[in-house]
């Protein structure tokens, strides 16, 4: 339920990077971090830089396409070899004339597709094969930035102010020196948010983020508390949501019906199940842990902001959720 003053707002890897954190399991079997990549941080950055920066980008991810293509024609033997020259022709054009382009523009189409718009020309970044999706990226990240200059990032608490190191262009791409954790991810997007109280005289007290997520409460007593323990338990929710989104960006699938999130025992960390064949990894959400229903009650929530889209989630808070979780005030 949502009262009417609820505010909606609208609201992205190399080997040698350091690890994080978080770790998919399968039995015994530890799987690849679950962070963002550097080319996924690279499209990011690159997206919103200046025109120089998005052509420099552009030419390298032309280069590899075209590279990735010829292997395969190389390879022979494919009846779509005819086709597969006509495509590189293509790609060779269009790169020939990205320099005199008016439009150079890289978006991210959800899920996570990634496309060149070159004038009118749009170009998808996918490997020929799909098994070499995640080689194919890696690659056009670490030739990308040798040219664009992904270096370390400056420690602003290092700077003397000698102004030894200039400043940054704005809109140049964002340094990246390692794949942020899921905690990194979330923290970055809740620093943009607010929230506020809907304390209407028919309806429940409603506490709503811009983003989307919302809880309801029973009554008006304790505010402080339940707004702690809505935005623990929201922080929570969007900690999953970028979890999930790691395991699909590595190739894997969620079985939904099998999705649940329970206790490891004693840590901090819970143990999420998302497959029926007993696929699971550990993720600091204690509260979400204990409270089940608010986990099957997200799943379309989590489907949507998964497809790319804006989506909304009332919590009906569980019974005494607000004195389970620590007041940090």
């Amino acid at each position: 339920m949502q009262s009417s003053g609820t505010r909606r707002a609208g609201v992205r890897s190399r080997r040698c990077l350091a690890a994080c954190s978080l770790f998919l399991a399968l039995g015994a079997r530890a799987a690849p971090d679950l962070a963002v990549s550097r080319y996924d941080a690279l499209v990011d950055a690159v997206a919103v830089a200046d025109a120089p920066t998005r052509l420099a980008f552009a030419d390298v991810a032309l280069g590899a396409l075209i590279e990735a293509n010829e292997a395969e024609l190389q390879a022979g033997g494919h009846a779509w070899q005819r086709g597969a020259r006509d495509y590189v022709a293509r790609l060779r054009a269009t790169r020939a004339l990205l320099q005199a382009a008016p439009r150079v523009e890289i978006i991210r189409t959800p899920p996570d597709a990634v496309r060149l718009l070159i004038d009118t020309e749009q170009v998808m970044l996918t490997a020929p094969r799909e098994g070499r999706q995640a080689s194919f990226e890696a690659g056009i990240a670490e030739v990308a930035c040798a040219h664009i200059g992904c270096g370390p990032a400056a420690d602003p608490a290092a700077d003397d102010g000698a102004g030894a190191t200039p400043a940054a262009s704005p809109s140049a791409p964002r340094p990246i020196t390692a794949a942020p954790t899921v905690e990194d991810v979330v923290a970055t997007r809740q620093r943009r948010l607010t929230g506020e109280w809907s304390l209407g005289d028919r309806e429940p007290p409603l506490y709503s983020q811009d983003d989307g997520l919302h809880c309801a409460f029973a009554d008006t007593r304790h505010l402080r508390l339940k707004q702690a323990a809505c935005e623990a338990v929201t922080r929570e929710l969007r900690l999953l949501e970028e979890a999930l989104r790691a395991v699909l960006r590595r190739g894997g699938q969620v079985d939904w019906q099998a999705l649940a999130v329970r206790s490891a025992g004693g840590s901090q960390d819970a143990r999420v199940s998302y497959g029926a064949s007993g696929r699971y990894f550990e993720l600091g959400v204690p509260t979400l842990a204990a409270a089940p229903e608010v986990v099957r009650g997200a799943i379309p929530w989590l489907q949507t902001r998964l497809r790319g889209q804006r989506a909304d989630y009332v919590i009906t808070a569980p019974e005494g959720l607000a004195y389970r979780v620590p007041d940090t005030e």
